[in-house]
């Protein structure tokens, strides 16, 4: 039996939403159709959730974009296991495995979290997201290399993780065990993207920081530990 649950609400919405991205694009390009119509449209969304769609339209197209990467990743690292990570294309038979609670739940929830804080932080280096741009400046206490200078557009993973954060856990309202481990498991999605910044130097003798762009590696780290985030929660 399939139960409902707060886990099989959120990846209904999440799908609806990855379903949605062509019409959240549109609203990005003719801004007479309103963000308002369109985010009233998804079903599945909290209300937080949709004033966060309202007031940053072309956030979420980069959210849909991070939940499509974060599918594919699934189906990648999964690909020669007895579950492949099919249930994301189908809500029904996924929603089931996330409301069990197993190792694949918090697997799936890890990387969706680290699908969509990448996705959201990459668009925002891009100037895809008006409300954010390039990182600011380096702290005090990173050192620079002598002769080199801090320059480029560095990814703003602050952003990123903090819109990650607001939009996924607003679905966890319960503040039971459940949704202290989801919590958990979100929380060790954008763990692994912020740890994947790498600095890159140029000829010009500028330096800054980008995302480590081989998040198949990084999620094989979620993937590894899929077990102790299970386990440690519950």
């Amino acid at each position: 039996m399939h139960a409902s649950g707060p886990g099989s609400k959120l990846v209904l919405a999440l799908s609806v939403l990855l379903l949605s991205i062509h019409s959240f694009r549109l609203v990005c390009g003719v801004i007479a159709l309103g963000a308002e119509v369109i985010c009233g449209r998804v079903p599945g969304l909290t209300i937080k959730q949709r004033e966060m769609c309202k007031a940053a339209p072309d956030a979420m197209v980069a959210v849909g974009d991070g939940v499509r990467l974060a599918a594919s990743e699934c189906l990648y690292q999964f690909r020669h296991q007895r579950w492949n990570c099919t249930g994301i294309t189908n809500p029904t038979s996924f929603g089931h495995v996330i409301t069990v609670g197993s190792r694949e739940a918090a697997f799936t929830y890890a990387i969706s979290s680290a699908g969509v804080s990448y996705a959201v932080t990459t668009a925002c280096a891009k100037g895809n997201i008006s409300s954010c741009g390039c990182a600011p400046g380096p702290k005090p206490k990173e050192s620079t290399p002598s002769g080199w200078k801090w320059g480029g557009c560095s990814v703003d993973i602050a952003f990123g993780t903090r819109f990650a954060r607001k939009f996924l856990d607003a679905r966890e309202l319960e503040g039971d065990e459940r949704s202290l481990m989801n919590l958990h498991n979100n929380r060790a999605g954008r763990k692994v993207v912020k740890t994947s910044l790498i600095t890159e130097c140029k000829m010009s003798r500028s330096i800054w920081k980008l995302h480590d762009e081989n998040l198949l590696e990084n999620s094989a780290c979620i993937s590894s530990n899929r077990r102790h985030a299970h386990e440690e929660v519950l």
